[in-house]
């Protein structure tokens, strides 16, 4: 991995529910839980096909240094770009290098509402 790889910074984030005062109704909000420099790439159709369509509902990988609020993330959070355009909803646990060094995420791109 070259060190313009990593280049995009993604805020993580994780659905919290809340309860209004006056209707009573939950109201889903996201919290930031960290932020993280990955580098973004699609995933191929290879990889689609040698999963057997299992993880075909992924279709970009985000791969970066292993750190503890990476490794908390879970399928019901995402990630945001900086910028606010794109969100990638997390689609399964992480994945870590053979060295532990390394960690990726698949994704689907388009909005999660947390469940």
């Amino acid at each position: 991995m070259t060190i313009g790889a990593r280049r995009h910074r993604v805020l993580l984030q994780r659905a919290v529910d809340t309860i209004n005062d006056t209707s009573g109704a939950a109201i889903r909000t996201w919290t930031d839980i960290g932020s993280w420099h990955c580098e973004i790439r699609p995933a191929s159709t290879r990889e689609v096909l040698a999963d057997g369509g299992v993880r075909a509902d992924a279709d970009i990988r985000l791969i970066g240094r292993r750190n503890t609020t990476v490794e908390s993330m879970r399928a019901a959070d995402r990630a945001v770009s900086v910028d606010g355009a794109t969100f990638y909803n997390i689609a399964g646990l992480p994945e870590f290098s053979n060295d532990n060094k390394f960690v990726t995420l698949r994704a689907r791109t388009g909005m999660n509402d947390g469940s």
